[in-house]
């Protein structure tokens, strides 16, 4: 479960120690839009270069679509599949469907928020200088991605989702008012 999140989490990680790193010594945050160009640049010429195409034997194996699969599994089992597909709503509209992914879904907001408003946030209500704000980032998102393996690791061991779930989002927060806190009061 862990490694589903990673994606996102590390993304900002590096964005922001990219910024924390660069910004002291560029001096502008127009600069970062320089410093964006060049590693798309980079990665366009490792891609180019070192990108293949998947052998045709590798590609049959691949599935055509995630429905394809379950019917395959579905009437592997024997199960009436058009019994089955018979009221979709129904069978998905219970609360054990409905409310994990509103949790994920505020989750997923209160990521976005910080992403695309927290280095504003910290220069403009806490007075940070840009590469500080995007320090605490960089905290923040280290404390996320270690956080996010190992409650990973625990609800695979232990087979549960929801309580995992829940303890990360009261890590988080505990885990970013606690470094808001030490900034403070280091810049102060």
């Amino acid at each position: 479960m862990g490694f589903w999140l990673l994606g996102p989490v590390l993304g900002s990680l590096v964005v922001s120690v990219v910024a924390a790193y660069t910004l002291p010594v560029l001096r502008t945050w127009q600069s970062q839009y320089e410093v964006c160009g060049v590693i798309g640049l980079l990665t366009f010429l490792v891609s180019l270069l070192w990108l293949r195409e998947l052998s045709p034997r590798l590609r049959d194996q691949v599935m055509v679509t995630e429905r394809d699969r379950v019917l395959v599994e579905a009437r592997a089992r024997g199960l009436d599949v058009t019994e089955a597909l018979r009221h979709p709503w129904r069978q998905m509209a219970r609360m054990r469907i409905v409310l994990p992914a509103f949790g994920f879904a505020v989750a997923f907001l209160m990521y976005s928020t910080l992403v695309g408003f927290g280095t504003v946030f910290f220069t403009t209500v806490f007075g940070f200088r840009l590469a500080d704000a995007n320090g605490v980032a960089v905290w923040g998102w280290v404390f996320d991605a270690v956080l996010y393996v190992a409650l990973g690791v625990l609800s695979d061991r232990f087979r549960v989702r929801k309580p995992t779930v829940e303890a990360r989002h009261e890590a988080e927060v505990a885990g970013q008012l606690a470094e808001l806190r030490r900034e403070r009061t280091r810049s102060a």
